[in-house]
């Protein structure tokens, strides 16, 4: 065997071991979110619209950990609201976490950071999702926010849409999942 062929075959190696060595360090841990941890509200906008506030329980597991990813995943009805004779195919979902506990109304001035800026989601029914909400996990577990969990929907009024949660299509009859993937410092 030639000596380029031994170095890259110990390179492949040592690189394959890598990844497993980080898989089997890794850990991930889904919460089952009920239709207690996922209430429906009417939204700022469009009107008549509904937008969720999403509990976010912090499982012990994770706590001192290394969290290297949060995510929330639910499935979705989604329409568009028509406007000047043009309905968006792809309406912006929203998702920002709470300054405060949530106090039965929907007020601008509650919405903490983004997740990210608007996702366009495809109208249609039962759209799956998956979002990542990682930095707004981590500033609850570093204490930099407190935990009010999340608002979610339409909530700019930007290129407006009608989401509607759907629940039992997740496993435990779950409404939506919270999957943190972490390992040991």
């Amino acid at each position: 065997m030639s000596r380029k062929f031994l170095l890259t075959a110990t390179v492949a190696a040592a690189f394959l071991l890598g990844i497993v060595a980080t898989a089997s360090l890794a850990a991930k841990h889904t919460v089952a979110l009920t239709a207690s941890d996922v209430v429906a509200h009417t939204a700022l906008a469009p009107a008549g619209a509904t937008c969720y506030t999403v509990a976010i329980p912090l499982p012990e597991s994770i706590k001192g950990k290394e969290l290297f990813g949060a995510y929330l995943e639910l499935y979705l009805d989604v329409d568009a609201v028509e406007r000047n004779g043009l309905v968006n195919e792809t309406p912006y979902f929203d998702v920002h976490a709470l300054e405060s506990a949530f106090a039965g109304t929907v007020e601008e001035k509650q919405f903490g950071a983004p997740a990210f800026g608007p996702r366009n989601v495809v109208r249609g029914e039962n759209r799956r999702v998956v979002l990542d909400i990682t930095d707004i996990v981590e500033a609850y577990l570093d204490g930099s926010a407190a935990n009010h969990g999340l608002i979610i929907g339409s909530l700019t009024g930007d290129r407006d849409g009608v989401f509607t949660v759907k629940s039992g299509l997740l496993d435990q009859g779950a409404v939506a999942n919270l999957i943190f993937h972490f390992r040991d410092r």
